[in-house]
């Protein structure tokens, strides 16, 4: 991607669990990479709630994919967790890479300790997925709020969740927040979140079916692209026709390798 383009990108630029494609996802250093992009959005991230109540970033609601443990997030503590290694490449882990301390399941606080400065400094806006809709962990709704209140991060913060009860009990706690209701179809999303008043829409980017009703409406519609490879994948990157996504009122696309899109070989 050349100055031109990059000057006319149609859509902004949010990194999915950090920088995940290159990086172990949801991790401290992945986060850090993809604050310093030039041009970058906001970033992406879940939160689960530990046994001992704590909040805990991390994607799935079991261990196996993204560590060297194994069974429900939820079933350890948070000193539990932060012990658990995660897995590296063996390329990787040959190399010395992705080996420090530094690379752990981090906790909600952690994060917002390091990327405060960049919302501060650069406007970072920050997307919070609460993962409720698998495992309903009572109460991670107000422990989040309270959290992000007490960094005073609020007006750089957007909920998301596939769950509307979540988006719903977000709204209740502070009419303010933004909120942003997830499914794999916009129209969906637009359904349900509708429903429980989202203020933006968060589908696949390739399940666009129904943007014609989001025209005039004001609301974003932040798409995913759920064929782009993670970190422990092998899968090629898939290009889309970006501008013809725009067209169809796609603010935002929430991408694993935001260094691509953003030219920034420095990342």
């Amino acid at each position: 991607m050349n100055h031109t383009e990059k000057e006319q990108r149609p859509v902004r630029i949010w990194g999915h669990r950090g920088c995940s494609r290159t990086m172990p996802e949801n991790t401290i250093p992945a986060f850090l990479a993809c604050a310093k992009l030039s041009g970058i959005t906001g970033i992406e991230f879940d939160v689960h709630l530990t046994k001992d109540g704590e909040l805990v970033v991390i994607h799935d609601e079991t261990l196996e994919r993204t560590t060297l443990g194994t069974g429900a997030v939820g079933d350890y503590c948070l000193e539990e967790l932060q012990r658990i290694p995660l897995r590296i490449k063996e390329a990787d882990r040959a190399a010395g890479r992705f080996l420090s301390a530094d690379y752990h399941i981090p906790s909600l606080r952690e994060l917002l300790d390091a990327l405060a400065p960049y919302c501060r400094e650069k406007g970072l806006l920050l997307n919070i997925e609460l993962k409720t809709s698998v495992v309903r962990y009572p109460g991670i709704e107000r422990k989040t709020y309270d959290c992000v209140k007490e960094y005073g991060l609020e007006a750089y913060i957007v909920y998301s969740s596939f769950l509307p009860d979540s988006v719903r009990i977000m709204k209740e706690i502070d009419p303010k927040v933004k909120t942003g209701m997830l499914a794999d179809r916009l129209s969906d999303c637009i359904r349900l979140g509708d429903a429980v008043g989202a203020d933006a829409y968060h589908p696949d980017i390739l399940q666009l079916e129904g943007w014609e009703q989001v025209q005039g409406s004001g609301k974003e519609i932040r798409a995913w692209n759920c064929q782009e490879p993670l970190y422990n994948t092998d899968r090629p990157i898939v290009a889309h026709d970006y501008p013809a996504a725009a067209g169809k009122g796609v603010t935002d696309i929430i991408v694993n390798s935001p260094e691509e899109y953003l030219n920034d070989p420095g990342a």
